[in-house]
């Protein structure tokens, strides 16, 4: 999977449709910035989200990641329609299948509070749940001081019990550095409720060890309900 091709195709996609980064990205719920770092190959949406591009613009997912078909051409022209008719049929019932017992649900991911806009996504079925969040800004005054450790936490708070799903750190860094680069992906092999409040608690470190705490509720579009 190459970054800079996907990237390409991505900002191919948005020119044709005639979108500004801005708009283009208001139509999947992420911010500019997200969009311009998938366009330069910095980094890569999550495949929700590339689906719902692909949807939505008639787009071949496979040919935006990359995979090449390749097919042999028969001399005999009666001898290729048969064969491709074979693929075709053999590829369609492979799909179905997959389809069919994956059967996963896509789900948005957004912050619930003034200080900070957060965006992602969430893919899940009866077995499986995958969270991707990699769009965080911060929306007061811009936070340029260095601090000794910022580290996050998101976790799901429910019954007075806090249950962590994922924990990042870095040291000698800015708020806004940190937030730039921030990207987040939790897997798990089971299907997580969101039942219970979904939190992403930002805690920020200064040289004298004093901490700026920011505890953002986010919110979902659906809930893990697969039987």
């Amino acid at each position: 999977m190459n970054q800079e091709e996907i990237g390409n195709k991505i900002k191919q996609i948005r020119i044709d449709n005639n979108l500004t980064q801005r708009e283009f990205a208001d139509i999947f719920g992420v911010t500019y910035q997200a969009v311009s770092k998938w366009e330069n190959g910095k980094n890569l949406p999550d495949i929700s989200i590339m689906k719902l591009i692909c949807d939505k613009y008639n787009y071949n997912l496979d040919e935006l990641l990359g995979n090449k078909v390749k097919t042999k051409v028969k001399k005999n022209r009666l001898h290729y329609i048969i064969l491709s008719a074979v693929i075709i049929l053999v590829i369609t019932g492979i799909v179905f299948f997959i389809i069919k017992n994956s059967n996963f649900h896509f789900g948005t991911i957004n912050s619930t509070c003034d200080d900070f806009k957060i965006s992602g996504s969430v893919a899940y079925n009866s077995s499986k749940t995958s969270i991707y969040i990699s769009d965080v800004k911060y929306c007061g005054d811009e936070d340029n001081i260095e601090y000794k450790r910022i580290e996050s936490t998101l976790f799901l708070s429910k019954n007075n019990v806090d249950k962590s799903l994922y924990n990042d750190s870095k040291e000698n860094v800015s708020l806004k550095d940190y937030l730039d680069e921030f990207s987040m992906q939790v897997n798990s092999n089971i299907c997580i409720n969101f039942d219970g409040e979904l939190l992403l608690s930002i805690i920020a470190y200064d040289q004298d060890e004093k901490a700026t705490i920011y505890k953002i509720p986010l919110s979902l579009s659906d809930s893990c309900s697969v039987h």
